[in-house]
């Protein structure tokens, strides 16, 4: 949390990198169980589309915590694997400012988030299935 603060100095960091990077500083323990809540929120339709989790600006509501974190998580590791750290920083950077299909296809080279969702997709159920 204290590194993103001064990455973004005057403007509070996206919620789901927030705890997506916290998250994945946990041990592997740990992030086993926030994966493990995503496949239940999967199962149950409780997860987000990446549209609203990028879009959310708090903590959402009780029933969906689970699958926030884990899916922070888990979107936090896909695009970090995809290229680096470095990277996942810049593509949030330029959504503020060109928006996320922009900073998307700008960035990773992704044709939007509707593309993005499909790609999440298909990590999903690679991930599902480990």
């Amino acid at each position: 949390h204290a590194l993103l603060a001064d990455w973004f100095e005057d403007q509070q960091p996206p919620r789901w990198l927030d705890e997506g990077i916290a998250v994945l500083n946990d041990p592997v323990a740990k992030q086993a169980l926030h994966l493990r809540d995503l496949r239940n929120a999967y199962y149950n339709h409780t997860s987000f589309r990446i549209l609203e989790l990028l879009q959310l600006e708090d903590h959402p509501r009780q029933d969906r915590i689970p699958a926030f974190y884990g899916q922070s998580l888990a979107l936090v590791q896909f695009l970090i694997e995809r290229e680096s750290p470095d990277k996942l920083l810049k593509f949030v950077a330029r959504s503020h400012t060109v928006g996320h299909d922009s900073a998307l296809r700008e960035i990773y080279d992704i044709d939007g988030i509707a593309a993005l969702e499909q790609l999440w997709q298909m990590h999903y159920d690679a991930l599902a299935s480990r």
